[in-house]
């Protein structure tokens, strides 16, 4: 028995030692398991939980030099606009799993300030299936589904509605619960009012993309993915999932944008004035987005985006504004290094049309129930949209940012909150 003993604990200190050699070894900067099968998921194990732990902090010199000329830009677009606003639109990152709380996790204070948009948008990254129970022991989850007060919670008494316009479906956690667990979703939505994209049913010859209309303004919005997790339930599926191909694995040869270039082209003819996309792409756990990703975002904007909201990371990255044509705006008080800056990286449409728009590559997450300090963390952001004196034309102003926190220790209540992140320093 004693020797029995002395063996186990011996194999289990040389697996010990094993896993920590492997994790001090291990080459998380370039680990990415999105579209990966589970096994070669597993294999990276290791290296992909020292990732999610230390995040991804390294980046080129000349990539920091340019989002920091992005965030001068980005701060001063908002200072100095004459045009009055015809309407503000919100937008968040991932909505996932949070464990408990679920029907007062959500603080006065975060939903004042949602409520303050006339159109919010954000990435329901959990199936919530009434018919299926909702997990609620382990502290993360490969699969989720989440209780409906996850999304009721953002029932707003001011407005007679719920704070959210519209949810994407699209991302790897859509077939969580299988197809029925993504029906019965769909199908809690429509009850709740809230309009939602990425997904329909294939012998469904319904719009691709969903409209929303406040004062006057015609606003596309179009999500999709980089795919989804149960591949095999997406191929027997009847549900179609809009998929971006080409991202993960990366492979710049196979990425296609000709059914979004298609959907974007499709809402120029219905004269939308305001082309949103909702994109769950790019890799979890770093910092900065990737230089083949803002490759397809940039084609993105030449094909019609005015605004992109990126979600999955799960960490919040830098946004970025493009001029479009011969767009430029002298409202702003943009330094003239800056100024220059955004000049020599203009971009260019058939259309000629002088625009802007803006690329938010990774919000966080917006609820959650991760670990770390950066995966708790997430942002609430605005535009407020205005007619361009002179084009006629839509164009967008005051870029805002609010960030927000999840904490399991409330200090009222010692229960799951969601924080301005001015409440929660001492988290």
């Amino acid at each position: 028995m004693i020797n029995k003993r002395k063996r186990i604990f011996i194999g289990v200190f040389i697996v010990l030692t094993l896993f920590v050699i492997k994790w001090q070894g291990a080459d998380y900067l370039n680990v990415r398991i999105e579209g990966l099968s589970n096994w070669d998921s597993f294999l990276s194990g290791v290296s992909y939980l020292r990732k999610y732990r230390s995040k991804k902090l390294t980046t080129s010199d000349s990539l920091t030099a340019y989002f920091k000329h992005q965030n001068i830009a980005y701060k001063n677009f908002h200072k100095n606009s004459s045009d009055s606003s015809i309407v503000s639109i919100g937008f968040v990152g991932d909505l996932m799993w949070i464990k408990s709380n679920w029907n007062n996790f959500l603080s006065p204070e975060v939903k004042s300030r949602l409520e303050l948009y006339d159109v919010m948008f954000g990435n329901l990254e959990s199936p919530i299936d009434t018919l299926s129970p909702v997990p609620g022991f382990w502290p993360d989850y490969q699969t989720y589904n989440s209780d409906p007060g996850l999304i009721r919670s953002f029932y707003s008494e001011k407005k007679q509605r719920n704070i959210f316009s519209a949810l994407s479906l699209a991302n790897n956690h859509c077939f969580d619960r299988k197809s029925e667990g993504l029906y019965n979703t769909m199908q809690f939505l429509d009850k709740e009012g809230i309009k939602y994209s990425g997904v329909q049913f294939k012998a469904n010859n319904s719009e691709p993309y969903t409209l929303i209309e406040e004062n006057g303004i015609r606003i596309g919005y179009y999500a999709l993915c980089w795919g989804v997790n149960d591949s095999r339930e997406q191929k027997i599926s009847d549900i179609k999932i809009n998929i971006l191909p080409g991202i993960a694995p990366l492979d710049p040869k196979q990425v296609n944008t000709d059914e979004v270039a298609k959907i974007l082209k499709l809402m120029t003819k219905d004269s939308i004035d305001f082309k949103v996309l909702s994109i769950h792409w790019g890799y979890e756990y770093e910092l900065y987005p990737d230089l083949e990703i803002m490759k397809i975002a940039h084609k993105l904007v030449e094909f019609g985006a005015d605004l992109i909201i990126g979600s999955h990371p799960h960490v919040i990255q830098p946004d970025e504004i493009c001029y479009m044509n011969t767009y430029s705006d002298d409202s702003t008080s943009i330094n003239a290094e800056t100024n220059s800056f955004l000049i020599k990286h203009k971009l260019t449409d058939q259309s000629g049309i002088p625009r802007k728009a803006l690329i938010v590559y990774s919000l966080g997450n917006f609820t959650t129930n991760m670990f770390t300090r950066e995966c708790n963390k997430g942002a609430i952001q605005s535009i407020k949209l205005i007619r361009n004196r002179l084009t006629g034309k839509i164009d967008w102003q005051s870029p805002d940012i609010q960030y927000i926190y999840n904490t399991d220790s409330d200090p009222l209540t010692g229960k799951k909150k969601l924080l301005m992140w001015k409440d929660s320093a001492t988290f």
